[in-house]
């Protein structure tokens, strides 16, 4: 049973007549570098927009705070409405999740949520437009020319102090969480042998200590300082 539903994952047509493990690794790479590409191209501007709508430090906590606040509440919300709508326990499944069946209409629900919440904030910023930094237009340059740029802000900002220790936390948080997010249904499946429910009631304690972090957090920066 396990092995047929890990089979069926990938939308192969006749993926059982495929032998070896090459066609699902390819599979596996080029869409899992899809989804980051395609993640990338809202995430980074998003980032980068909460230090551009405010030059003070106290409203910019405050605005990471509000984004850390709603972005885990929709992580949050995606691990319930999949375990409550979609994974749930059944004659064949125990283990809702083991349901391949049931990821499409998941992927697909969240994909309309996702789409609809990034409309919607992107409206809701549009009154900052005027108020932005303007910046002079960079004339036309070749692939090569702009690669060699990139480059060369990449060593800039890295011999600085500050950021050198910024981007090796950051870098060094991300690999933790996407590790944790990448196993963390397959330990709680297979090694720890939890139960539906006890999974959903473990899952809701990651997204509320950030929340209540999130919350507190501008609270804090405002006073005790920036550095601690």
């Amino acid at each position: 049973m396990q092995g047929r539903v890990i089979r069926h994952i990938p939308p192969y047509r006749g993926i059982d007549a495929i032998q070896g493990e090459w066609p699902l690794f390819i599979w596996l790479v080029v869409f899992t570098n899809l989804a980051r590409i395609s993640i990338s191209l809202y995430f980074v501007p998003h980032q980068a927009l909460g230090a551009e709508m405010t030059s003070d430090f106290t409203e910019r906590s405050a605005l990471v705070g509000y984004r850390v606040f709603f972005g885990v509440l929709g992580g949050f919300a995606a691990t319930i409405i999949g375990f409550q709508f979609f994974f749930s326990p059944t004659a064949e499944f125990a283990n809702g999740q083991l349901n391949a069946a049931a990821y499409a209409p998941f992927a697909a629900t969240l994909s309309l949520l996702m789409a609809g919440t990034i409309f919607w904030s992107s409206w809701g910023t549009r009154s900052v437009i005027p108020f932005l930094p303007k910046t002079a237009p960079d004339a036309p340059v070749g692939a090569f020319a702009f690669l060699g740029r990139v480059l060369q802000d990449m060593i800039t900002a890295l011999r600085c102090g500050s950021f050198a220790w910024l981007f090796g936390g950051v870098l060094v948080i991300y690999v933790m969480i996407g590790v944790n997010t990448a196993l963390d249904l397959y330990m709680y499946t297979y090694f720890w042998e939890l139960k539906h429910s006890h999974i959903v009631t473990l899952a809701t304690a990651y997204p509320v200590g950030l929340m209540l972090g999130s919350v507190i957090a501008p609270s804090l920066q405002r006073r005790f300082g920036k550095r601690w």
